[in-house]
């Protein structure tokens, strides 16, 4: 009879343990998670360093807003930035190293540091003083992504976004069996990370407000050099 308590009492706590072994780990999407929201987050980047805004000195860039484009680009982008790193963190989160090692609000810093070095960037780049004259030709740099390859690069961030947050739909159904509302789409415990993944819905949007400036793209339109159109 003892011998059968022992026996019945091992199991369980093998039991217990495997399941709060199995808690403590990511997800079973948890890689594909984090690549596609890091590859995400690297595009964006690179999409602001080479955009054509860069150069775009226009004031008011649209009417009603007396902003200028490079101004309102770097805005536009920041807060694409910062969106995307709060979900990143909400991902990472999952990761007892990264709870146990790195400060409690660490993501808050790399989003800072990456605003002011996106900053640098900013300032690092001197507009086209171009008036109403777009005909004038001036050279246009090699380093800017073309008119053609920037709403196609928009199309592939926008999939990869919506990928990752089907993804994490898809992972709480697979462990509930009920499709997560948006009040338990983002259920962590800790309220400001979960502020920051939810804002990462407002990646969407603005993506395709970026994609619908850039597939109608004229450089007339922004006094730019008619030869930058291509």
């Amino acid at each position: 009879m003892t011998n059968s308590v022992n026996i019945n009492n091992t199991v369980k706590n093998l039991v217990v343990g495997n399941t709060n072994s199995i808690g403590s780990q990511p997800d079973k999407f948890f890689n594909y998670k984090l690549g596609l929201q890091g590859l995400s987050l690297f595009l964006v980047l690179y999409f602001y360093t080479y955009d054509i805004f860069q150069y775009c000195s226009k004031k008011p860039c649209f009417r009603f807003i007396n902003i200028s484009c490079k101004n309102i680009f770097f805005v536009i982008l920041s807060l694409l930035v910062i969106f995307e790193i709060g979900y990143f963190a909400y991902i990472l989160n999952e990761l007892k190293f990264v709870n146990e090692k790195f400060p409690k609000y660490w993501w808050i810093l790399a989003m800072f540091l990456t605003i002011y070095i996106m900053r640098m960037v900013h300032l690092s780049i001197i507009p086209i003083p171009i008036g109403e004259n777009t005909d004038d030709f001036k050279a246009k740099p090699n380093s800017i992504i073309s008119k053609k390859s920037r709403p196609r690069l928009l199309i592939v961030i926008i999939f990869i976004v919506a990928i990752t947050l089907g993804l994490e739909i898809f992972s709480q159904y697979s462990t509930t069996k009920t499709i997560p509302n948006f009040k338990s789409l983002f259920n962590k415990q800790d309220l400001p990370l979960n502020i920051a993944a939810y804002s990462s819905l407002g990646s969407i949007p603005l993506l395709l407000i970026l994609y619908s400036i850039h597939k109608n793209f004229s450089a007339c339109k922004y006094n730019l050099p008619r030869n930058w159109n291509d």
